[in-house]
């Protein structure tokens, strides 16, 4: 059996990308993934059906798995599950709101956002439900959870540099997820004052020194929220 941290790493910084279509199809529009495919004589076409390909794959996976019987199995891919679930039904405010329901009270039993990447998937649904007036108040709930764990986590662990690798990585992750968080919510905001104190907090815990040493912590967290590199807040401040 794979380990825990093993687990998380490839389900949720591999397998999951295979239903980022859109973020695959910028891929395909950038100039160095172009030349890449020129050199192995791949055309864009045949790059496209190949993302397509993995993407109806990893749907059959995802049914399969949801409803294992191993909990372990089910428990991992739950979030992912959610996720998929709400993008299908972006514009289904009754069954994005069920959904939306479902993730909050997923949140409120484990504290733990890290594993199996919560808090991610909960910034991504919350962030659909948004863009809906409907859903707005409910897109509040779900980021006002996320945000008093992750602020939590940070003010009572240790910044010291005399840590091991995996408090590292904890901690990064934990950083750079309550940065983006506040860079969320400056967007989410017309009020100048909140806008401004959100960017500030954003900007004070972007990946310092620390972090910086162990970055694959929160790369893929990064291009699941925001489509591209966005390694610090501090030029938003």
């Amino acid at each position: 059996m794979l380990e825990s941290n093993a687990t998380d790493d490839l389900l949720h910084n591999s397998f999951a990308q295979s239903f980022m279509l859109g973020s695959r199809e910028e891929l395909l529009k950038d100039p160095e993934f172009l030349a890449h495919l020129k050199k192995f004589n791949v055309t864009v076409d045949s790059a496209r059906r190949k993302f397509a390909e993995e993407q109806s794959n990893a749907y059959i996976i995802l049914d399969k798995t949801k409803n294992s019987v191993n909990k372990q199995i089910k428990e991992n891919i739950y979030p992912i599950w959610k996720w998929v679930e709400a993008m299908k039904n972006k514009d289904n405010a009754i069954k994005l709101q069920k959904i939306g329901n479902e993730y909050l009270s997923y949140l409120d039993g484990d504290p733990d956002f890290y594993s199996q990447r919560k808090a991610r998937y909960g910034l991504m649904i919350s962030g659909m439900m948004n863009k809906s007036d409907q859903l707005k108040p409910l897109a509040v709930k779900l980021q006002d959870l996320i945000y008093d764990n992750l602020s939590q986590y940070i003010s009572t662990h240790s910044t010291q540099n005399e840590l091991s690798r995996e408090e590292k990585m904890d901690r990064a992750w934990y950083r750079y997820m309550f940065a983006a968080i506040n860079f969320i919510s400056a967007g989410n905001t017309v009020n100048k004052a909140d806008q401004i104190k959100s960017l500030k907090l954003a900007s004070e815990f972007s990946p310092d020194a620390i972090d910086n040493t162990v970055k694959s912590a929160y790369f893929y967290d990064m291009f699941f929220l925001f489509d591209k590199e966005k390694y610090s807040f501090e030029e938003d401040y």
